[in-house]
């Protein structure tokens, strides 16, 4: 049943990350979805204690305090999105999420800043990563 569950919040995350792409934004309506497919997980879950989803939560809610305080260099869909995934994953795995994300993303900038000279404000969506860091950590039995 959770493996389920893990698999739509997997596609609803899929899905935001192509509209990322394409439209540099994210859709209330898979932010809403991915926060209803998480609290459902999270109550359908036995081995999942609420200070883990309540500090995954927490991880999401600073990566959106974060995007209001550097003038949304980090997109507000991105922390909300981190703060529904951290509801069904928990603390710990949110974390592997975040920074599997972040090391996909490097290599990504370093070449995107090479081509692209003199450009500094470049955007880049954050939510294609955030769906390889999901998959690898679940792939790496840090989901079960």
């Amino acid at each position: 049943m959770i493996y389920g569950i893990y698999a739509l919040e997997g596609l609803l995350l899929f899905f935001a990350g192509i509209e990322d792409v394409r439209k540099r934004e994210i859709r209330v309506i898979y932010i809403v979805a991915m926060a209803l497919v998480a609290c459902y997980g999270c109550m359908v879950r036995q081995d999942h204690s609420w200070y883990g989803a309540l500090g995954g939560l927490f991880i999401g809610v600073c990566m959106f305090g974060i995007s209001i305080i550097s003038g949304e260099q980090i997109g507000k869909g991105d922390g909300l999105v981190i703060a529904a995934l951290g509801i069904l994953c928990g603390v710990r795995n949110t974390l592997g999420i975040v920074c599997f994300a972040s090391l996909f993303m490097v290599p990504i900038a370093f070449v995107v800043i090479l081509l692209k000279r003199g450009k500094k404000r470049i955007r880049l969506p954050f939510l294609p990563a955030l769906f390889l860091g999901y998959s690898m950590t679940f792939l790496l039995g840090g989901m079960s």
